[in-house]
């Protein structure tokens, strides 16, 4: 019988993952299901503990944590062709479980599991990085670079620091190709996703698919402040497709060059000063999903 390898950020969701971990393994007890629980100590470590537990031929894993989480484990595995891969969403956005049907539910997700075969599932690569979520540029990193500045950190200082990005923020210009054309841009946003929701459930592109060998790529162009907040809107909606301010591209690899802002936001983290060199990587991982 298999071993279930269970990797576990103990902060992630601010430390909903050790709810999740105690339904996990009283579920498998009472199936009496082999496994090992293997808990992260810092960042990258979920990578580290993946990497090597594929080099040592182990097949079976299931992640109990966030996107940031699912990043570092899908980076660490070595064998991509053997390994299989469960998810329990216990992040915060859980941006990519939630379209592919995986149940937020800690019980339900594990049944889930247990009852269910992996399919294979593209993914982005950015650079060297594999991308399952997003890989954006734009407002919403000027969002975050707000809030981190603020003094006092309260629950509305996301309003607060969206207000201001609304306000002042001026646009990130860059060149991108794809599909052999060049074309520059002053926009709002850039995103690229296969699995179509950023930034905790915002819809960049509902129509997006982790079968189809395709990286969509979406750009929100700059807008003046009050054409700003019904754009923004649609995005939360899922609407924001077929708007005349934006522009959207199905592909299988593209360069963007960014010209005025050096971060990226890989998946819900920031990475700076890196090239925005972008493909799909088909059917790279065996996940369990619908």
């Amino acid at each position: 019988m298999e071993r279930y390898n269970i990797i576990v950020n103990p902060i992630a969701g601010g430390g909903k993952t050790l709810v999740a971990i105690k339904v996990v393994t009283d579920y498998l007890d009472l199936k009496k299901r082999e496994y090992k629980v293997f808990y992260t100590k810092r960042r990258f470590h979920a990578k580290e503990i993946a990497n090597e537990l594929s080099l040592s031929g182990e097949k079976y894993f299931i992640i109990v944590g966030g996107d940031g989480t699912i990043a570092e484990v899908f980076n660490g595995i070595a064998n991509r062709d053997e390994a299989v891969i469960g998810i329990i969403p216990a992040g915060t956005g859980n941006d990519f479980s939630r379209p592919l049907g995986i149940p937020l539910d800690y019980q339900e997700a594990i049944k889930f599991i247990l009852e269910n075969h992996s399919k294979p599932t593209d993914l982005m690569q950015v650079n060297d990085m594999l991308v399952h979520c997003f890989a954006t540029c734009g407002i919403d990193i000027e969002i975050v670079k707000i809030c981190n500045s603020m003094k006092k950190k309260t629950p509305n200082c996301y309003n607060k620091a969206l207000l201001k990005a609304l306000l002042y923020y001026k646009g990130v210009k860059f060149d991108l190709t794809a599909n052999g054309k060049t074309a520059s841009y002053n926009a709002l946003l850039v995103g690229a996703t296969n699995n179509g929701e950023i930034a905790t459930g915002m819809k960049l592109c509902p129509f997006a698919s982790v079968e189809d060998g395709i990286v969509d790529v979406v750009i929100i162009k700059y807008v003046n402040f009050f054409k700003k907040i019904p754009l923004l809107l649609s995005l939360k909606k899922g609407t924001l497709l077929g708007n005349k301010n934006v522009e959207h591209i199905k592909c299988a690899s593209a360069s963007i060059v960014i010209k005025n802002c050096p971060t990226l936001d890989l998946d819900g983290e920031l990475y700076q000063n890196i090239p925005f060199e972008l493909s799909v990587m088909p059917q790279i991982l065996n996940i369990i999903r619908k």
